[in-house]
């Protein structure tokens, strides 16, 4: 039999994987990764698929078999080992193993998890993952509404323009790992232009022109904050880098159309990575701009958090972010904890 090599592995699918396990008869589940070094750790162990026959006698039930065809009456006491009877037990295993390892693909959490990763990885999971937020979520990774999202937006790519592109759907989690997060703004809706949304509320890329709510915030920044200089970009991946969550309540956007994907669970997603961003961290602060904002925060526990609210900085929304001053003040309140200040500057 030919070595598989990890690679190989790697680019087989998880039912293909449980098979070579169960031909090995091996433990068949747990996640993909962990079914691969099964299967690499077994290769360098000299296990080789077994047959229906007990795989130490293949020799001598092979002949016991012949000396029945030849003997149509058998002797009792050759009888007694039950050649027969030892692949048809291993045969029932091996079908209650095929019906729970059915059943697990459906119902176990374990199998559940490793169905939704592969799923969730055609909307660029992985940078998630490997940012400290895969344990912290991993309860939602294998609730069946997540799978439905990125199902849904899969679908939703192979006939409409979505915006972020796919690996940059999760990139406000992948520039703020759980435990560096600091402060959380929230927003509505990724921008729904050409090149503009790239994963953070607010920011849009290099090169695109400032939106006029974040022309906005600059703005007020300059008359509030020490130093600050309005970039001549829009781009605020250096505040994600320094602790500030900047999380869109949803997190995809069909081209020319506004909360497109706001109700297929985006909103219950984000919901709940509040929820373990207030169990998981303490002393948090969330700034809250407009009504949209303020309702979904109502989940935040304002005892263990800092809760900074104001109108929202778009031009409809007035000036209450020049009067707010939210981010002197978030700066103090770090300071309060013994915490490092956020540097709100922004390279030009």
């Amino acid at each position: 039999m030919s070595v598989l090599t990890e690679q190989a592995l790697k680019k087989m699918k998880v039912p293909d994987l449980k098979a070579e396990l169960k031909l090995r008869k091996l433990k068949v589940s747990g996640k993909k990764d962990e079914l691969i070094q099964r299967l690499l750790n077994a290769q360098t162990e000299g296990i080789l698929p077994s047959t229906d026959e007990e795989p130490v006698k293949p020799a001598q039930t092979t002949k016991r078999k012949a000396t029945e065809l030849e003997q149509p009456k058998v002797d009792p006491k050759k009888k007694k080992p039950e050649p027969k009877q030892e692949p048809s037990e291993d045969e029932s295993d091996e079908d209650e193993g095929s019906k729970d390892d059915y059943k697990d693909e459906g119902d176990d959490e374990e199998d559940d998890e490793v169905e939704d990763e592969d799923v969730a990885s055609d909307e660029g999971l992985k940078p998630l993952t490997a940012s400290g937020w895969g344990k912290a979520l991993a309860e939602e990774y294998n609730k069946p509404y997540f799978k439905g999202i990125i199902q849904f937006v899969k679908e939703e790519r192979k006939i409409n323009v979505i915006f972020p592109p796919k690996n940059l759907v999760f990139n406000a989690f992948s520039l703020t790992p759980i435990d560096q997060v600091k402060i959380v703004i929230i927003g509505q809706d990724p921008y729904i232009n050409d090149g503009e949304a790239h994963g953070l509320c607010f920011s849009v890329m290099r090169g695109i022109p400032i939106p006029p709510s974040l022309k906005r915030i600059y703005k007020a920044m300059e008359s509030t904050v020490p130093g600050f200089k309005s970039p001549a970009h829009g781009c605020l991946e250096e505040w994600a880098m320094r602790g500030v969550l900047m999380l869109n309540a949803t997190l995809t956007v069909r081209k020319g159309s506004a909360n497109s994907h706001q109700k297929c669970g985006w909103q219950t997603f984000t919901d709940n990575v509040i929820k373990v961003l207030c169990t998981e961290r303490k002393g948090l602060i969330f700034f809250l701009w407009g009504n949209f904002a303020q309702k979904k925060g109502k989940i935040i526990n304002s005892n263990e958090h800092f809760v900074l609210k104001c109108s929202h900085p778009s031009p409809m929304g007035g000036g209450g972010l020049w009067a707010c001053d939210h981010f002197v003040k978030a700066n103090e309140i770090l300071i309060q904890q013994g915490k490092s200040p956020i540097d709100w500057t922004l390279s030009p």
